[in-house]
């Protein structure tokens, strides 16, 4: 039986406070503002209402549709075990039911109980290697509450990563060099347009839309890029530290999917150059059966060599995991951990335009209804 997330009325709440995040780089958009600094650096570098999970994967996800497993001899596959793999048929139901798990990730992110875990990534390019640790806390239950840090050294400099949400106002602080980054969104504002979509029902909370635009920051952010990015195509039900997982692949979409957020930094998403966004996309999300359900624990993202002299964005790979995942009760949330920066001197972009979906997302988006090429 696929676990059902809990309803608006136990842990959810009606808070719902969204973070942000944003502004271009060489690619990606603020959707993947965290990997995306990562390729930056790389280049610097040179009725009754069936069950949320049961509505979007259907009664069989968890069965062996699968993909090519983990390479044996990939250095970040460590402790993860294949099950079934055998290759995917890519029908309308089978991808339903990939996107479906994409999408609870996404749910779950911005909805879930809150977590703590550590951060950890690399960039491999021209036979060069760059890695990176840091943290990650989330506030979860709709507040939008997140604090994600992360520190990178590369040609004997530091390079910094932050973000932080206090529930009404997120920054991002990034310092890569000659390139400082400070950037804010008001959080009242976007979820002022997304509140009218949730209280038409507590289904709403299902809808993969409602929480794409609650995504901000963090996490949540990466998700809501890869729900819509990247067309999910195979999974495999494997093992990662004792844990069930599915590992599932993608590769770039060539349209935006059916159900995509509507604010600006979405649309922006398929208006980059192609050849400049990693063309293939493998994530490690835990199944329903897992102690943290629908955590994402790894995302991989390669681009392969081109075929034209000219390219300039050279082939890379970036690893990121977000590894040892621990709930937290309240009384181990530190009532400082969410506090935002003091200012001081700096002087924030304020990105909140970006980020706001359209005033008529209540009537435009419906309370998401069971597919029916999912059964």
């Amino acid at each position: 039986m696929w676990r059902r997330l809990p309803k608006a009325n136990d842990r959810f709440g009606m808070h719902l406070i969204a973070p942000r995040a944003a502004h271009n780089r060489c690619w990606l958009v603020s959707h993947f503002r965290f990997i995306a600094l990562l390729a930056f650096l790389a280049l610097a570098f040179a009725c009754p209402v069936r069950p949320a999970s049961e509505r979007l994967l259907g009664q069989d996800a968890s069965a062996s549709e699968s993909a090519p497993a983990l390479a044996a001899g990939d250095n970040n596959a460590t402790n993860i075990s294949s099950r079934n793999q055998n290759d995917a048929a890519e029908t309308p139901e089978q991808l339903a039911r990939i996107m479906g798990i994409v999408h609870l990730a996404l749910i779950e992110s911005v909805f879930g109980e809150p977590i703590h875990c550590e951060v950890q990534t690399s960039i491999e390019q021209s036979g060069r290697l760059m890695s990176g640790v840091g943290s990650y806390v989330r506030g979860g239950k709709g507040e939008g509450r997140m604090r994600h840090s992360v520190r990178m050294g590369a040609a004997k400099r530091l390079y910094t990563f932050l973000q932080v949400c206090d529930g009404q106002r997120l920054i991002s602080i990034e310092d890569i060099g000659e390139g400082k980054l400070h950037a804010e969104i008001d959080c009242e504002q976007v979820r002022s347009r997304v509140l009218p979509s949730l209280a038409r029902s507590k289904d709403s909370l299902y809808d993969p839309v409602n929480s794409i635009h609650l995504a901000l920051g963090g996490q949540a952010e990466v998700l809501r890029g890869l729900c819509q990015r990247y067309q999910w195509y195979a999974v495999t039900e494997q093992q990662l530290d004792g844990n069930p997982v599915w590992v599932i692949q993608g590769r770039l979409a060539e349209q935006p999917p059916e159900q995509h957020g509507k604010a600006a930094v979405d649309l922006e998403l398929f208006s980059m150059q192609e050849q400049s966004v990693p063309a293939s996309a493998e994530a490690v999300i835990s199944t329903d059966k897992a102690k943290i359900p629908f955590w994402l624990h790894k995302l991989t993202l390669k681009r392969s060599p081109s075929q034209q002299a000219d390219d300039k964005f050279r082939p890379f790979k970036s690893v990121t995991q977000w590894a040892k995942p621990r709930p937290l009760t309240p009384d181990q949330i530190d009532a400082h951990l969410f506090q935002l920066p003091s200012a001081g001197i700096r002087e924030y972009v304020d990105e909140t335009a970006r980020y706001l979906p359209p005033s008529s997302l209540a009537s435009t988006i419906q309370t998401a209804e069971p597919n029916p090429t999912v059964r």
